[in-house]
């Protein structure tokens, strides 16, 4: 049987936000695909979700992928309206220069990664960066920005999920493909000889406390984590 890949999924999985600890928005799009192919689903204590076909045997595995990607928390918000950020999860500052990102605030914001010309910086300015030497500019004034957003909010990178090629761009393919991957062998597969616990877990990216917790009350005889 030819497998058709279903990129509007894998578009809506990668563009849907979710940092660690707020994957909301991702756990709705998983617990509706896997309440539509498995036998039964839930969602434990930590928040992660957990589809199970029925096999017929007593033999069980488990995949999982995780939902959440890697993000920022706003920290600061200076006189001036510029947001300084915490990271969530691990970051190569370098690459943030001039991004796009949304501030998921009392509205999603958009808003950029403030970029000084690289022929102005001297060699000081120009080493080794971190996230908290960032800012992120809402192109508002204070008082505007400070009605819209809070010490707290959580934001995450603004970019579309392309075909490029024979691959894909976007953010979050980390680990939304393998959810992906995950999600679309749960359509797939037809009346097992093993049960299988498709688990969508949450909070990998700081310490894969979601996927240390399935162990409470998942058991499977043997386990396939992605990474």
């Amino acid at each position: 049987m030819a497998f058709e890949f279903d990129f509007d999924l894998l578009r809506e999985l990668t563009e849907t936000s979710g940092v660690p600890g707020y994957e909301d928005r991702v756990r709705e799009l998983a617990r509706d695909e896997l309440a539509a192919n498995t036998d039964h689903v839930r969602t434990d204590a930590m928040g992660n979700v957990v589809g199970t076909i029925e096999g017929d045997s007593d033999y069980s595995v488990a995949v999982a992928a995780h939902m959440d990607e890697i993000g920022f928390m706003v920290k600061h918000i200076d006189d001036d309206g510029f947001l300084k950020l915490d990271a969530l999860g691990g970051w190569d500052a370098r690459v943030l220069r001039a991004q796009r990102v949304t501030v998921h605030g009392e509205e999603d914001i958009t808003g950029v990664f403030g970029s000084v010309p690289p022929h102005t910086l001297d060699d000081a300015e120009s080493g080794e960066e971190e996230v908290g030497d960032r800012v992120v500019d809402l192109g508002r004034d204070a008082e505007e920005v400070e009605e819209l957003v809070s010490v707290g909010d959580v934001v995450t990178m603004n970019q579309s999920t392309i075909e490029m090629g024979d691959s894909v761009t976007g953010k979050a393919l980390d680990d939304r493909v393998c959810l992906f991957a995950m999600l679309e062998a749960a359509r797939e597969i037809e009346d097992p000889d093993v049960t299988i616990h498709f688990c969508a877990t949450v909070q990998e990216e700081v310490g894969i406390r979601g996927a240390t917790a399935l162990g409470v009350d998942v058991a499977p005889t043997s386990r396939s984590r992605s990474t």
